[in-house]
């Protein structure tokens, strides 16, 4: 809590879901691994849709074995919010102080997707809302979590280049000679960053605008058929998931368990 997390992914990875997964969720009992809140999801993209939000939460409340009752509970304690342009955008991140305010039970807040109104410029106003954004996050304790998209990488000069696709999973040196270079070695052989026609020319958003705002940054892609969480930013740094996507919303993957410790 009291915290901004950015989720980035290739088109159809999972971040939509993933929200609606966290929108469920964060209404558990704390035993249970939720904060026993309401929750906020601000929709930019259109790719909300309320029926899968209940399938979802259906799947959420069989999991920890909830009544029957908790899936209308569950939805009736989401608040949904439709925009369309950056001013809509700015207008509601002026008023959400006086929103939480009037509902001090909220303890999740995304924003699906934070880039997707900018596309095209404007990205340095992103940097602005951010980090009124993070200051919600500390001043009312909530968890902010927003989605951005991949773009081309490209150099100073404005040209788009391939990037090495084991790269962004470099490891700082930690003393012990040749250690980063195994646990890289260990990456590059498990093409986590597979799919090489997709991801090697692409890099998040807001690498260069936003980084440094973002308490914690995990990447979505495929490996091949499979689907892997890459935390790159985090108090859990290097570290991943497989997982897949059902009926019932975001679930872990066997897989992950073959795969070498990084």
């Amino acid at each position: 809590m009291g915290a901004l997390y950015e989720l980035t992914g290739v088109p159809g990875i999972g971040t939509t879901q993933l929200c609606m997964q966290l929108c469920a969720r964060v209404q558990l009992p704390q035993h249970l691994g939720g904060l026993y809140g309401r929750a906020i999801i601000v929709d930019t993209t259109g790719g909300y849709q309320a029926s899968r939000q209940s399938e979802i939460a259906a799947g959420v409340a069989e999991s920890v074995g909830a009544p029957d009752d908790t899936v209308a509970s569950m939805l009736h304690s989401i608040a949904y919010c439709r925009l369309f342009s950056p001013v809509e955008v700015v207008a509601l991140v002026n008023v959400l102080p006086d929103i939480l305010r009037a509902n001090d039970g909220v303890r999740l807040l995304v924003f699906d997707s934070i880039s997707f109104p900018f596309k095209g410029g404007k990205l340095a106003l992103v940097q602005s809302i951010l980090s009124a954004l993070r200051e919600l996050a500390e001043q009312f304790q909530l968890i902010v979590v927003v989605t951005s998209t991949f773009v081309l990488k490209r150099d100073d000069m404005g040209h788009a280049y391939r990037m090495d696709p084991a790269a962004a999973l470099t490891t700082a040196p930690t003393g012990n000679p040749g250690e980063t270079s195994i646990r890289l070695q260990q990456i590059k052989s498990m093409s986590l960053l597979a799919k090489e026609q997709e991801l090697p020319d692409l890099t998040p958003v807001g690498t260069n605008w936003w980084s440094n705002l973002v308490d914690v940054h995990a990447m979505l892609f495929w490996d091949h058929a499979t689907r892997v969480a890459f935390l790159c930013k985090g108090a859990l740094t290097q570290s991943f998931a497989r997982f897949r996507i059902t009926d019932q919303g975001v679930v872990a993957d066997a897989q992950q368990e073959q795969d070498p410790p990084v």
